[in-house]
């Protein structure tokens, strides 16, 4: 399976443990005011919340910047990457959904690359790169969207319109490993870690997966 799966995930996968002694319970969420008020206090102060159509909306008061990291080819890294960088609103919406275990999620995970896999089949195209509203329109193929979080009876969902936000685990976040590369990219370390760093505390008042 190619690298570029790890889309569906949307986050790489980590084989971390969540649970420990004395650990306190998942926050219980019913709908997207419990979930907000969850939340609002781990809100930095360059982000704003607020709640449309039972989601959660989060989003920083100034734009990032994003490069595409697909087909570099050989020669000065540095300077490709310029010339790639757009800038972009970093917009993130969290909603309480179907609950899912960790053995769903893993299967679910499974059916979602065999997805991508089919759809590139069909498209006789090996980098086909399928978004959710493709497969919403194509449903015999069975894709199954993914939670981020565990919530009580419920689970969290998210997306996030950059596809540059990693799935929220338990514990410190190790560095990414050497040489892998995902789709899209912060151009700066220091906002992509102030961005995910945000959403792994939001990740931690439930459960995570891993």
């Amino acid at each position: 399976m190619t690298n570029l799966n790890s889309q569906f995930r949307w986050f790489p996968l980590l084989a971390l443990c969540f649970a420990c002694a004395g650990a306190a319970p998942p926050a219980q969420v019913t709908d997207a005011d419990s979930l907000a008020n969850i939340i609002r206090p781990t809100l930095p102060k360059s982000w704003t919340l607020s709640i449309k159509d039972n989601r959660v909306i989060l989003e920083r008061d100034e734009p990032i910047e994003l490069y595409n990291s697909l087909a570099m080819h050989g020669g000065d890294r540095k300077a490709q990457i310029k010339e790639r960088v757009f800038k972009k609103k970093m917009t993130i919406s969290l909603w309480v959904g179907e609950h899912m275990t960790k053995d769903e999620l893993e299967k679910a995970y499974e059916k979602n690359n065999s997805a991508l896999d089919e759809a590139r089949k069909d498209k006789k195209d090996g980098k086909f790169m399928p978004d959710e509203k493709f497969f919403r329109a194509n449903p015999k193929y069975g894709y199954r969207k993914t939670p981020i979080v565990e919530a009580g009876r419920s689970s969290i969902y998210m997306e996030c319109e950059s596809h540059c936000i990693r799935m929220p685990i338990a514990g410190p976040r190790p560095p990414r490993e050497e040489g892998k590369s995902y789709v899209i990219e912060f151009y700066d370390e220091r906002i992509e870690k102030e961005c995910q760093q945000f959403i792994d505390d939001v990740g931690n008042l439930f459960k995570p997966y891993y």
